[in-house]
């Protein structure tokens, strides 16, 4: 049923006074006892899906018709042949987000295939993570103590381990929460892979010299043995104080240009 037969029968006034222009909120006030679903109908009221309850309530729809038990089964394809593509739109065309939306936790214990492909299942795989951990919103510190192993417990093995990260958190964290400046010597569980790019060490020797108010080249000799023990791992991955020392030498110049 759609506004226009409303119109065309003389019952204009009485949708948009009394119910908002919406023909659900009509028929379901005149007959209660049907149980109205109102993406069935040409048009949902235009803030139907901001709500909570109404988006599970029309995924729990889609599952029971795709025979599906889970949210985290869903895929783009069950959206488009039940006629959800409206709701899929809604939420940037992403199965993730729309379970989000709805209160639910997705992480998919069978990905199909590129799942991983997609960065709005990435984002939406570590937020879910996130809240499982216990972490609030816009908490970034804690990330740091998380281990791979954590990653792919709930379900993001493939994930970390794939091509684009190498099981690198620190490059999926960088893609996933872009915002934050993340520092790989902080991290428990350390990115040896980091340590081989110059622009990293760098501004690792910019970072310590600055936290230890190292102002000249000399006081880095005299302060290198106890680095270590304020937290600053820079030696475990120069090697030798030696080598460790004509690096410093060499990166100290590039950061005091």
């Amino acid at each position: 049923m759609k506004h226009t037969d409303f119109a065309e029968h003389g019952g204009s006034s009485l949708l948009s006074s009394l119910y908002r222009s919406s023909p659900v909120a009509l028929l379901r006030a005149v007959y209660p006892d049907f149980d109205w679903k109102p993406w069935l109908f040409p048009r949902v009221p235009a803030d139907y899906y901001d709500h909570q309850e109404n988006v599970r309530d029309h995924l729990e729809w889609i599952k029971e018709k795709a025979h599906l038990v889970e949210d985290a089964e869903l895929t783009k394809k069950h959206f488009e042949e039940h006629g959800a593509v409206a709701l899929l739109h809604k939420f940037g065309n992403s199965p993730a987000r729309v379970v989000e939306a709805a209160g639910g936790m997705w992480l998919p214990s069978k990905k199909p295939p590129k799942h991983w492909n997609d960065i709005d299942n990435q984002i939406a795989f570590m937020r879910t993570l996130g809240d499982r951990l216990g972490f609030q919103e816009g908490e970034r510190e804690r990330w740091y103590l998380v281990s791979p192993q954590q990653i792919a417990e709930h379900g993001g093995g493939g994930l970390l381990g794939s091509r684009q990260y190498n099981r690198s958190l620190r490059a999926l964290l960088s893609a996933v929460f872009p915002d934050y400046d993340w520092l790989p010597w902080k991290f428990a569980h350390a990115d040896k892979f980091a340590w081989k790019d110059p622009d990293v060490i760098r501004k690792a020797v910019s970072y310590i010299a600055e936290k230890l108010h190292l102002n000249h080249l000399e006081d880095w000799f005299a302060t290198l043995p106890i680095v270590t023990v304020v937290g600053y791992l820079l030696p475990l991955y120069l090697g030798t104080m030696c080598r460790c020392g004509r690096f410093l030498s060499s990166a100290w110049r590039t950061c005091s240009r």
